[in-house]
């Protein structure tokens, strides 16, 4: 315990000593210009390669067996302290919705199992050298839930898990996540939830785009304010 409350109150100095002192501050300025250019609509695709020769599908356990998929996102990243109180530009969030498609093969029998997912994610990024380069690295924790099929096992049911990984911002536009999922997953009439994973490391290239924002209306130096007629005549 004495342990998670020291990690707790390095963790609470770490996040204060980030804070810029002032509003007015060149740190907050800069921070708060590079947040929004970094915030935006995230379109995503990856692929899933292999990490393990042991797999667990509802219980049942698969000694000689790999897997491959593929993934679809979208959603919406943050920079600006709008998803996420954490200081911005070095701490972001992004709320996403996405498709797994993951094969699961059994060498042992030669069969391939199917598993499907629909998530809905929620990361906190973490950007280390964020206001020394513009390209930069970090990580990724966050929370997935949604619904999982698993072929032969289950049809669509409740999961809930973990997402975790390493981020590579290049510029503002472009990352590519090295990220694994672990859940739980079972039927909600089920009497428990069962470990599940893609078992793959997921490789993902998601871009931002801007959202459009109505231009400042810049008024003409020719009706400028007039403050003469106050003179003392």
């Amino acid at each position: 315990m004495k342990r998670i409350c020291f990690a707790l109150l390095c963790c609470y100095s770490f996040l204060l000593a980030q804070m810029p002192t002032s509003n007015i501050s060149p740190t907050y300025i800069q921070d708060l210009i590079q947040g929004k250019n970094k915030s935006g609509i995230i379109l995503g695709i990856g692929v899933g390669i292999p990490s393990t020769g042991i797999q667990f599908l509802s219980g049942e356990k698969f000694e000689n067996t790999t897997s491959y998929g593929y993934h679809f996102l979208i959603g919406y990243q943050d920079f600006s302290r709008f998803l996420t109180p954490f200081p911005q530009n070095i701490f972001g969030a992004r709320a996403t919705l996405e498709f797994i498609d993951t094969y699961h093969i059994d060498f042992s029998s030669s069969k391939s199992i199917n598993s499907s997912s629909f998530l809905i994610n929620y990361d906190l990024l973490f950007d280390i050298f964020a206001r020394k380069k513009r390209n930069t690295a970090g990580f990724i924790v966050g929370l997935n839930t949604g619904l999982t099929k698993i072929e032969t096992f289950q049809s669509f049911s409740f999961s809930i898990g973990l997402n975790l990984g390493v981020s590579l911002a290049f510029d503002t536009d472009n990352r590519l996540d090295i990220t694994y999922k672990i859940s739980a997953s079972g039927p909600l009439q089920g009497d428990r939830l069962h470990f599940y994973s893609p078992y793959t490391i997921n490789l993902t290239y998601t871009h931002r785009f801007s959202i459009p924002t109505k231009p400042q209306k810049i008024e003409d130096s020719n009706n400028t304010f007039d403050n003469t007629k106050f003179l003392i005549k």
